[in-house]
């Protein structure tokens, strides 16, 4: 009995055991799916909730009767109205070139901010402007920042990068505002660049008097144009650009119009554009530790399929919607698509349904996946897995080799090779060809060695040995040629003669006295590292902080520019004024100066005699405007027209009747008085 009571006991401490290292492993993955699985008991859409219809017919003009469909009335000044698309790039160029395909007719500019890193810190190429020739036909219209990438700091995360970039975005619309005219009207799109507003929804917001901001309704996709989620993107909106505004990617506004575009997520040619993406954008903490979410054949699998790319539940709130998510049906029409996309269908074949086939031309190879699961380790991963993966991809030490006989002995006998390859010749061959040396020529030609044979054995070759053909070496793996005519700049080990050592001698001074100053002073440099011995780059360090001094500065000036007052800027523009003026005026001021004499008069003095009839009054405060038209109805109150009332009586006849009475009285006193003192 005691010894089944112990069986269970390690049974069940074998299980307990198991599940805990299964939980501590994939405790990202379970705490996730707990999260989104209950999402629809305790949390809700923050999107708009106030949904406008949308009327559109292909032809239909925007004219008062649609605008008046959509409640809105028709601008009277449509004419001062500018466009401005604002976008951040990424690697998306396929479908930055749909965007600007469909919105060129209707948009005037387009803003573009683009890095050399993710927001989570990782190094990545400059698409755009690798690629700009690409988007030649538009180049009149784009307006590009290139913004420096940095690694993320201690405490940084990469919401405070991406932050940062919507400012910088924010700081390059308002600087070519300026140059507008002051009639002009800015309608700002503030989307990211896969959430691409129809071209018929600009025409109408622009023509229509849809207020301050509005939010657009997108169709959101998934890998392509082949999987539907839902009308549920709503991050998109349009603004008329004031004072206030800043170019944001959240809730503005409680209204919505409905299916004003689409928003195609993970939308990507290759599959290493899906890996740059799920490292480098602000949710990739989803890949938590699993290495494997990156694997290309994964992917590929994924987006046939239509699932998380991450392998979490859909972000839904309500259970219908993630029953939905969780199951999509591939779409079989393409119609309501961008025009563009389908006039050129087959350059963007992975984007239409029925067709969406990944590019495999740039897969990652084994080597590549390597150093990216070592990567990983190294960035999101600790413990005996992490360490594992780094110690199988740490560069090993390399063996060396066995050297070869560098000539044969005088009379070695000559091998027949047989048809089936017998004797090992080929590998024998092999083999000295690996331990063939390289030797500096002449000729500055790269030999091998060749092995020394001898005319007086007594074998008989019957049959010249086929030799397989050599591989050509590609360019940058060939060794390099030393010359041994060009003087040697640096000593090595060994005896020299002395006409070698005079041609070292002079040649090492002139070196050293090369150095420039700038060269000096760097090698003098004091090397700060931070507390885990990683080298600080000062100079990056300062213009960071430079760069961050910077922006305090414009924000404070921007405080104190909206905390003045009206009256407050109406006096500093008369300072500014009165200074331009005083600076054509010569430095000396004489008696026959007019402007002098008014200042002088216009001051008052307790003691001057004249000031009774020469002061010129001034009015305390503003003057409330004064009625001039014909004499008003009387009223009770003594109130006069032109400030509080128009003149226009609207009353029931009160006031008229109380007069009349009132001068009724007065008329019987006076009578009844010119009665009582007639006689007298």
């Amino acid at each position: 009995m005691p010894i089944r009571r112990l069986f269970i006991f390690i049974a069940f401490l074998f299980i307990f055991t198991f599940i805990l290292y299964f939980g501590y492993q994939n405790q990202y993955q379970i705490r996730n799916t707990i999260s989104y699985a209950s999402r629809p008991l305790w949390d809700h859409d923050e999107g708009p909730s106030q949904v406008l219809p949308h009327f559109y017919s292909e032809g239909i003009s925007m004219d008062s009767h649609t605008c008046a469909l959509h409640g809105w009335t028709k601008r009277k000044d449509e004419g001062n109205i500018k466009v401005l698309d604002a976008i951040l790039m990424s690697t998306e160029l396929d479908l930055l070139e749909i965007r600007m395909n469909e919105l060129d007719s209707v948009v005037d500019y387009f803003f573009i901010v683009e890095s050399n890193a993710t927001f989570t810190g990782l190094p990545k190429d400059t698409y755009f402007q690798k690629n700009r020739e690409r988007f030649s036909k538009f180049e009149q219209k784009i307006k590009y920042r290139f913004l420096p990438g940095y690694p993320l700091a201690p405490g940084q995360s990469a919401w405070d990068v991406e932050a940062h970039t919507r400012v910088t975005m924010s700081t390059l619309l308002k600087e070519h505002m300026k140059a507008f005219p002051a009639s002009t009207k800015s309608l700002v799109l503030m989307s990211d660049l896969d959430e691409i507003p129809s071209s018929h929804t600009v025409r109408l917001l622009k023509s229509c008097d849809f207020g301050d901001s509005i939010h657009l309704q997108l169709r959101n996709f998934l890998y392509s144009f082949e999987w539907l989620l839902g009308f549920n993107s709503w991050r998109a909106s349009a603004h008329i650009w004031s004072a206030d505004s800043y170019y944001r990617h959240s809730k503005s506004t409680e209204r919505i119009l409905a299916d004003a575009g689409w928003h195609c997520s993970y939308c990507f040619r290759t599959i290493p554009e899906y890996v740059v993406k799920m490292k480098g954008f602000s949710h990739a903490d989803r890949i938590g530790g699993r290495i494997d979410l990156l694997n290309p054949q994964r992917i590929q699998e994924t987006i046939c399929k239509g699932k998380d790319i991450f392998g979490m539940l859909p972000e839904a709130y309500s259970y219908v919607d993630l029953l939905s998510q969780m199951s999509l049906d591939p779409l079989r029409s393409a119609v309501g698509l961008p025009r563009y996309l389908l006039e050129n269908a087959e350059k963007f074949r992975f984007l239409l349904p029925a067709l969406s086939i990944i590019d495999q031309a740039q897969v990652w190879n084994a080597s590549d996946m390597a150093d990216m699961k070592a990567y990983l380790a190294e960035k999101y991963m600790s413990g005996p897995k992490a360490d594992a993966i780094l110690s199988r991809t740490a560069p090993k030490k390399k063996k060396k080799k066995r050297k070869g006989d560098e000539g044969a002995v005088s009379g070695a006998p000559s091998f027949i090779k047989d048809d089936d390859g017998g004797w090992g010749w080929d590998q024998a061959k092999e083999e000295e060809d690996d331990l063939a040396e390289a030797v500096v020529a002449e000729d500055r030609s790269f030999k091998k060695r060749k092995t020394a044979t001898s005319d007086a054995s007594s074998w008989v070759t019957i049959q010249e040995g086929e030799k397989p053909p050599e591989e050509s070496i590609p360019a940058d793996e060939q060794p390099m040629v030393v010359d041994s005519e060009e003087p040697e700049t640096s000593f090595k080990g060994g005896l020299m003669t002395a006409a070698k050592l005079r041609k070292i001698m002079p040649t090492s001074r002139a070196q050293k006295s090369e150095a420039t100053a700038e060269e000096i002073a760097q090698a003098q440099e004091t090397v700060y590292r931070d507390s885990s011995g990683k080298r600080i780059d000062t100079k990056a360090e300062r213009a960071a902080a430079a760069r961050a001094k910077r922006e305090r500065e414009e924000k404070e000036a921007q405080k104190m520019e909206w905390g003045k007052g009206l009256v407050q800027k109406e006096e500093q523009e008369k300072r500014r004024l009165e200074l331009e003026k005083q600076r054509g005026k010569a430095f000396a001021r004489h008696a026959d100066d007019q402007d002098l004499n008014e200042e002088q008069k216009a001051k008052e003095l307790w003691n001057d005699p004249a000031a009774a009839f020469l002061t010129k009054k001034k009015s305390k405060g503003p003057r409330k405007p004064e009625y001039t038209g014909p004499p008003p109805p009387p009223n009770r109150f003594g109130i006069k027209p032109g400030y509080r009332w128009d003149g226009v009586d609207r009353g029931n006849g009160f006031e008229k009747k109380l007069f009349q009475s009132q001068n009724a009285s007065k008329r019987r006193g006076q009578e009844s008085y010119n009665w009582s003192v007639d006689d007298m």
